[in-house]
């Protein structure tokens, strides 16, 4: 196990997008209802087909060739080839942008594809939560729905979902890897139902399942970067040194990157391959989204122990692979940056066995009083 030492100092360019904020009233303007009513004409709900796209506003059909062709075109929405009526009503409310260009935060059309993203999603939500809802009335009152396929990586709307379904104790579950990545256990897990008479338990003891590097592996990557021992990095065999080590770098207010175990499946940072930040303080956030190019609206993901859940957001949130948002944030509400700048939520990460080396970092942490750290 090797902590570098070295400060490594990341350049990159000051991101011409400044903070914004969405207002609170946005549901209720006449854009909006507008908006809402011309994306809804794409997209067909009823309790027999469920979820459809209207193929009569797509001109000549829909194909996987005729998106690849039509994206490379100056506006996404081309990709379909939508009907030009349907797009001339889009376009009075959404200005389009060409390939390639920068847009202005301050500007009417940044505000106007804020609004699409924000009716595509409120849309997408209605038709998942009715989805959902009749996923649960065909399973004659079982208590509990498993979440799966690429969909269910949407954390606000499954934020919504939990909220909902808490209210008549019904459980959600979402593996941490519910895309393409967790085909392989869904197979094994289909056989060994198909195999057996009576349906096994399928157990993902953790998320950490995956690629995993030996410890030559990792002195012959610091020898190709030229660090040297001593000097550039130390070495602890000893887990407990190395935790301590962790745990007074973040608690010092510094930010630290950690390689341990093996890798998470799925896309969720979950304490094998993460950059924590200590929660009580607001830089590194910035330095970090910067660092890593990643948009200011992507959910900011609160890591915290499973025990200190209650002191951190109100109410019992089962989040274990960040893939719910919530609201009410109770004992990091001075610090905006963890905060979604529309509907001030973030992405949580419940943290006991299934992670246990970010167990173990947290647990030392509690101790300075430091409940959570940003992951």
């Amino acid at each position: 196990m090797t902590i570098i030492d070295r400060q490594i100092k990341v350049n990159y360019q000051k991101s011409q997008v400044t903070r914004f904020t969405l207002s609170p009233l946005l549901p209720f303007t006449a854009p909006y209802k507008e908006l809402y009513a011309i994306v809804n004409e794409l997209l067909n709900y009823d309790e027999i087909n469920l979820f459809s796209i209207n193929t009569n506003l797509i001109r000549g059909g829909y194909s996987p060739n005729r998106v690849e062709k039509h994206i490379k075109n100056n506006w996404w929405i081309n990709a379909y080839q939508l009907d030009g009526k349907f797009l001339d009503s889009l376009m009075k409310i959404v200005q389009p942008i060409g390939q390639n260009r920068k847009i202005n935060p301050d500007k009417t059309q940044f505000r106007s594809l804020c609004l699409l993203a924000y009716v595509i999603q409120e849309i997408f939500n209605n038709h998942w939560i009715s989805i959902c809802k009749k996923a649960v009335k065909m399973v004659n009152g079982d208590k509990s729905l498993l979440l799966s396929g690429g969909v269910a990586l949407n954390s606000s709307s499954n934020g919504n979902l939990y909220k909902l379904f808490k209210e008549d104790d019904i459980e959600i579950f979402i593996p941490p890897c519910p895309a393409d990545d967790g085909l392989a256990i869904g197979a094994v897990a289909a056989l060994s139902w198909a195999l057996s008479e009576e349906s096994p338990d399928v157990i993902i003891p953790t998320a950490q399942l995956g690629s995993y590097s030996e410890y030559n592996d990792i002195l012959t990557h610091l020898e190709d970067y030229a660090f040297e021992p001593h000097k550039d990095y130390i070495v602890l065999h000893n887990e407990d040194h190395l935790i301590e080590k962790i745990s007074s770098i973040l608690a010092n207010g510094e930010s630290i990157a950690v390689f341990h175990g093996r890798e998470e499946i799925g896309p969720r940072a979950l304490g094998g391959r993460s950059i924590l930040i200590p929660a009580h303080i607001g830089d590194p956030i910035k330095t970090a989204n910067k660092a890593k190019r990643r948009e200011q609206w992507r959910p900011v993901a609160v890591s915290v122990l499973v025990e200190n859940v209650d002191k951190i957001f109100s109410g019992n949130v089962n989040s274990y692979y960040m893939n719910i948002c919530t609201t009410g944030l109770k004992g990091l509400e001075h610090n905006s940056d963890y905060l979604h700048p529309g509907d001030r939520s973030c992405r949580p990460q419940v943290v006991d066995e299934k992670s246990p080396f970010l167990l173990k970092i947290l647990k030392s942490l509690n101790k300075s009083n430091i409940l959570a750290v940003v992951n």
